[in-house]
């Protein structure tokens, strides 16, 4: 059952207690290729950091304290991004505290005890996240995140060959996405997909409690001359327990939404939503480090599961949706998966010299609530509807929405994962070879290779790829007038969803890098490193192995594969290259040094498509990585430093310069065809001189 109304006019007004006129917003988001080719950097407005620690015996070798704080603020000028009401850039402003406090207790000479508490304070006044960073600091949420950890560990020596190790912990926090004082809960957002702006309020208002509990327990046993060699066994168990909850409401239930300027559709959300999220995680591992001569192996395996469920819940009725109530639901459950490990390293000459290695692994992925949040019912999604703004005041009046085609929120867009599901997972190989030239100086290459196998997505059984039919679309990119062949739906099948999360081989990707480094240890006052790496990540683009249920992914869907296959996927670089390295002056005074450059990130261009029967998609014009960000090279970051003591204690003045050269690269930028495509959105940041200084005594 479901509600269907257009809100009355008050709840819809863009409220603000101060002036703002609607020709402003209009010229906030026309924002257009002026800021193109921008290189300023992210004006720092206030930077500072303090913090201490304090630490010693309370009784003599049995009980020691240790505290540290932290303060921290951060305050710039987010890129690319012009507030209508002042016309300079909006503010990135910041607040970090932290605290530190441990306990150690050893009554006897085999056992000791501690216990850690670390409460944490994370403040985003305006925060923006990419590609939504043009927003104004009204409409940007306040982000506060508190949290705090405990942790309780016990360690004793059995005998003189037995150690074990247990552990537990727990982290508690809360997360919040609060509108900015003066603006109304019930303003409506407004965003542009193309121009990535967001006027009127922020995307969501929400509260995130979490948790995470976690208890080890490691047993260690050290044999000598046992079986042919030299062992250090290791077996433990490890269980874990997390949850997250969510409330979560839009202004007005609805997002208002442009394309390049232009009105195009809106949004309706079954806002409010208060979701629960659990998982219980439980893992067993045996291993061994065995030496034998020349060679040394490490044999292990790891069994792990996992079990996601969402507990009973409800959430009140909204705009467009009724009250609505769940049971408890089970949404995965992964038996203990196996994953063996082994690594081989050998002395080729006996002399420690020379040595070659070899290792193998599987890794299986670790959810955290991201496949229970995508399934749960009782999660936010969306359904599209035809927006026509007749009085062009980029705010939604009676009568401009087309709800001739809203018929509620099918079941089917919360995805299931299906019966058959597999547990994604890694696995990662390496060679390498490590050869000492003198007593200084080392040399080593090594390979890599990770495949990522197993990936989960969506599928929509009740949209078959037969349903779709190509069609002909033209856009202007750069200037020039091209044609893609996109693919609409049948429009009998708009309303029909059946999305389940399952394994498909389209998701695979597969990783190989090289890598070599020089090493040269401190001698003669100074030490080095430095390596360079070769490396591609080649696959099915994708951001992650599912999503969450109200865009468009959807493996049947030809236009969610366009240019998808054989793309670069996450980080792909082909070549980074680090140099680092420090050097003792007269007077013990340290010069430190750390030199950077590396391929730009890779990139994507998408266009968004209206007029479908399924609606409006972002579709991929060209593979991800065609196009890449400014290539990075010239970062430099220096530090001078000098230890003294004056009576009783050591201080240590320094001095950092940070991005000495002040290079400013593009790191990522507007990669949606219109008006801003192009727009700098991350940049290097500036030449920063940090004074600091220690003293221990």
């Amino acid at each position: 059952m479901f509600c269907c109304r257009v809100p009355p006019k008050p709840q819809l007004a863009r409220r603000r207690t101060f002036a703002a006129e609607e020709s402003d917003a209009r010229a906030f988001v026309r924002f257009g290729a002026q800021a193109r080719g921008a290189r300023l950097p992210s004006a720092i407005r206030q930077l500072y950091e303090v913090g201490g620690g304090v630490g010693g015996p309370i009784k003599r070798d049995k009980v020691w304290f240790f505290t540290a704080i932290r303060w921290w603020r951060l305050d710039q000028r987010q890129l690319g991004a012009v507030d209508p009401d002042t016309g300079a850039a909006p503010l990135d402003d910041n607040r970090f505290r932290n605290f530190f406090g441990k306990g150690t207790l050893q009554p006897t000479s085999s056992t000791k005890a501690s216990l850690m508490y670390i409460p944490n304070e994370k403040s985003r006044f305006h925060r923006r996240d990419a590609p939504y960073l043009n927003v104004p600091d009204y409409a940007a949420p306040s982000n506060p995140l508190t949290s705090t950890a405990y942790l309780g560990t016990i360690n004793r020596v059995i005998g003189t060959s037995l150690v074990l190790d247990g552990r537990l912990g727990t982290t508690v926090g809360t997360q919040r996405y609060l509108v900015q004082k003066g603006t109304s809960p019930d303003a409506i957002p407004l965003q542009d997909v193309v121009r990535f702006t967001r006027i009127n309020a922020p995307d969501l208002i929400r509260t995130a409690p979490t948790f995470r509990t976690q208890a080890n327990v490691t047993l260690s046993y050290f044999a000598t001359n046992w079986l042919g060699g030299s062992h250090d066994f290791k077996v433990g168990v490890q269980l874990g327990w997390d949850g997250i909850d969510w409330n979560q409401k839009r202004g007005g239930d609805i997002m208002l939404q442009l394309r390049d300027g232009v009105p195009f559709q809106a949004l309706l959300t079954n806002t409010p939503n208060e979701t629960f999220q659990r998982n219980a995680t439980r893992a067993f591992f045996l291993q061994d480090q065995l030496v034998v001569r020349r060679a040394t192996f490490n044999v292990g395996v790891r069994f792990d599961g996992v079990r996601g469920y969402n507990p009973a819940q409800t959430s009140p009725a909204g705009t467009w949706v009724s009250a609505r109530s769940f049971p408890e639901t089970e949404v995965l459950k992964f038996g203990l998966n196996v994953g063996p490990r082994l690594g081989v390293s050998y002395d080729l000459f006996g002399n420690g010299r020379t040595a070659v290695k070899g290792y193998y692994g599987r890794f299986y992925d670790q959810f955290g609530s991201a496949i229970n949040e995508t399934v749960n019912p009782n999660n936010i999604t969306t359904v599209q509807v035809p927006w026509n703004d007749l009085n062009n005041n980029l705010s939604l009046d009676p009568g401009e929405l087309n709800l001739s085609g809203f018929t509620g929120f099918p079941p089917g867009l919360f995805p299931f994962v299906t019966k058959d599901a597999r547990r994604p997972y890694n696995d990662e190989f390496s060679v390498g070879f490590g050869h000492h030239l003198t007593n200084a100086i080392a040399v080593s290459i090594s390979y890599h290779r990770r495949e990522l196998l197993d990936g989960l997505t969506i599928v929509d059984r009740a949209r078959p790829t037969s349903a779709y039919t190509p069609v002909q679309r033209t856009y202007v990119d750069r200037g020039e007038t091209r044609t893609i062949t996109v693919y609409s739906l049948d429009p009998a099948l708009r309303t029909a969803r059946n999305r389940g999360i399952t394994n498909t081989d389209g998701m695979d990707s597969t990783y190989n890098g090289i890598s070599v480094s020089v090493t040269k240890k401190m001698s003669n006052r100074w030490q080095m490193l430095g390596s360079v790496s070769f490396q591609k990540h080649q696959g099915f683009d994708h951001t992650g192995t599912y999503t969450n249920p109200g865009n468009n992914t959807d493996l049947n869907n030809p236009n969610y594969r366009l240019n998808r296959d054989a793309g670069a996927v996450f980080v792909d670089l082909p070549w980074d290259l680090k140099l680092s390295g420090s050097y003792t002056l007269p007077h013990d005074v340290m010069l430190a040094a750390n030199y950077t450059a590396r391929a730009g990130d890779p990139l994507s261009r998408t266009i968004v498509i209206t007029g479908l029967p399924q609606g409006a998609e972002t579709v991929n014009v060209q593979q991800r990585g065609v196009d890449r960000a400014e290539t990075i090279a010239n970062l430099v970051d220096v530090r001078i430093s000098k230890r003294f003591r004056i009576w009783n204690t050591e201080v240590s003045p320094r001095v950092d310069f940070f991005n000495l050269l002040n290079v400013n690269p593009v790191q990522d930028q507007n990669q949606a065809i219109g008006s801003q495509l192009g727009v700098p959105l991350l940049i290097i940041g500036p030449r920063i001189i940090k004074f600091s200084i220690s003293a221990n005594f």
